[in-house]
């Protein structure tokens, strides 16, 4: 199931606009929508197939809600089932070509996201073993007694003091995601010590206070609970102690945070509040996707986001060389098709006012 796809494993394949953002919906996992999209492409180029386009060509009617996509309390759905027997056959030509299986490891990945964004960890670990294993497997890492190059990346990175985003976020090492999930499934385990928490109405949402036990239910079911969540807490440390020493040094202390959440009445409003937010889960979620797409050979970051910081890095290297970076056909008034592109051009450099490039001012520019 980890084997490379023809989709994405390449920048080389993408060769127009549609390819850059049907690559990106890929990369983050938004499955309905790399679908649509890649039926839309095969009816604008293959009209006579029996599907009618409309009259702005394609099936741009159906691409308004990408549901499955977006509503992460539903993505409990097929738990990872495959839509389709069908392997190996193209539904999209020029370009980008995604095959049947294609689309449906990017419907398992989304199932997965979903999962670890709803707090149902031992889920989202279930389906990473069946269809992703070599995601969890650190018996393929190659074992070291100091840091490599790689690793040496991700030490001593700055993190927020409250916790919210997992350590080694930018790693996709198996024990390292391995562990970010153990502690989260201790954190999941923390918030069912409070009835509230698995009783609220949005499902994705952290629970509003872990509370003191006593308030939990009867004093045996809080006893019990407890119980699993310290010997969960055993249970990482024992996992810590098999990594390199800089890597152990990461966990044990991120452990020993997190084991404080239970000193706190109402650790959701205290320092250590991070580890409960939905924020943590969007990041582990973020970090098990970029492990999901680095063992099937492709890239962890999108076309778009890589065209994006190139571009900022050229702008940036021309300011500081005391190039001006506008060329000359942006002040041109233009007769051309691309005539209101060169306008939009030439008024973000007027209102730029001389500032050095910014491409999150100009994409958001209204002109």
């Amino acid at each position: 199931m980890n084997g490379s796809s023809s989709s994405s494993s390449s920048f080389q394949n993408i060769n127009s606009l549609h390819d850059v953002i049907l690559n990106y919906v890929e990369t983050s996992g938004y499955a309905s929508t790399a679908r649509i999209l890649a039926k839309t492409q095969l009816t604008h180029e293959s009209p006579s197939n029996g599907t009618t386009n409309n009259g702005n060509g394609g099936e741009e009617d159906n691409m308004d809600i990408d549901e499955d996509d977006i509503k992460v309390e539903d993505g409990l759905g097929n738990e990872g089932k495959r839509l389709s027997d069908k392997k190996g056959k193209g539904v999209m030509k020029g370009g980008l070509s995604f095959s049947e299986r294609d689309l449906e490891d990017i419907e398992n990945r989304r199932v997965i996201l979903n999962h670890i964004l709803n707090g149902s960890i031992s889920k989202s670990v279930d389906l990473l073993k069946t269809y992703f294993p070599s995601v969890l497997d650190d018996s393929l890492e190659i074992k070291s007694s100091t840091i490599n190059g790689f690793e040496s990346n991700y030490i001593n990175p700055k993190y927020p003091s409250n916790h919210s985003i997992p350590v080694l976020i930018k790693s996709t090492i198996p024990s390292h995601v391995k562990l970010n999930l153990q502690i989260q499934q201790f954190i999941e385990s923390l918030r069912q010590l409070n009835p509230s928490s698995s009783s609220s109405s949005i499902p994705s949402s952290p629970s509003s206070s872990i509370g003191s036990l006593g308030n939990s239910g009867t004093l045996s079911s809080s006893s019990i609970g407890l119980t699993h969540t310290l010997s969960a807490a055993q249970g990482l440390h024992s996992e810590a102690k098999k990594l390199s020493p800089d890597i152990r040094a990461i966990y044990l202390q991120e452990i020993q945070d997190v084991g404080a959440l239970l000193a706190y009445a109402d650790p959701e409003n205290g320092p250590l509040k991070g580890f409960l937010s939905q924020d943590r889960r969007i990041r582990l979620s973020e970090m098990v996707n970029s492990a999901i797409l680095k063992s099937q050979g492709k890239y962890t970051e999108s076309a778009l986001e890589a065209y994006s910081r190139r571009t900022t890095v050229l702008y940036k290297m021309m300011s500081e060389f005391g190039l001006d970076p506008k060329s000359n056909w942006t002040t041109v008034s233009g007769e051309s098709g691309n005539g209101k592109d060169e306008a939009h051009l030439a008024e973000y450099w007027k209102q730029a006012n001389g500032k050095p490039f910014s491409l999150h001012n100009f994409v958001n520019s209204t002109w």
